[in-house]
């Protein structure tokens, strides 16, 4: 995964396999990325060509995470594998445009590190 500062947010950009192999380096640093944002993380999908629930888990953790900070976490390109299980699952409405997300975020941060 990369990732740049973009103006109060940071821009993710992940490629190749989400799956059990790869969840817990994901999750560290989405979670590094949301911690070092003012108002969310971008994330890119795009180049990733195979994503399994293990994935979807990550995303909708750190979601949670983002929103109990009063952040939010955007999904901008997809990839047909991460689209598909978006679809399957109907949780693709969880992850809208960051302008439409930051709308609906509530606001206030958690003190305490404890936890997604």
């Amino acid at each position: 995964m990369e990732t740049h500062e973009a103006g109060d947010r940071v821009a993710a950009v992940v490629s190749g396999q989400v799956d059990l192999d790869t969840e817990q380096t994901l999750h560290g640093a989405l979670r590094d990325a949301l911690r070092r944002s003012v108002s969310g993380v971008d994330l890119d999908l795009g180049a990733v060509d195979f994503c399994d629930c293990s994935g979807l888990n990550v995303l909708l953790c750190v979601r949670r995470r983002a929103l109990e900070d009063g952040k939010v976490l955007a999904l901008g390109a997809t990839a047909p594998a991460v689209r598909r299980l978006l679809a399957l699952t109907e949780t693709g409405s969880l992850f809208g445009p960051a302008e439409a997300a930051a709308r609906s975020a509530p606001r206030g941060r958690r003190d305490a590190d404890d936890g997604v």
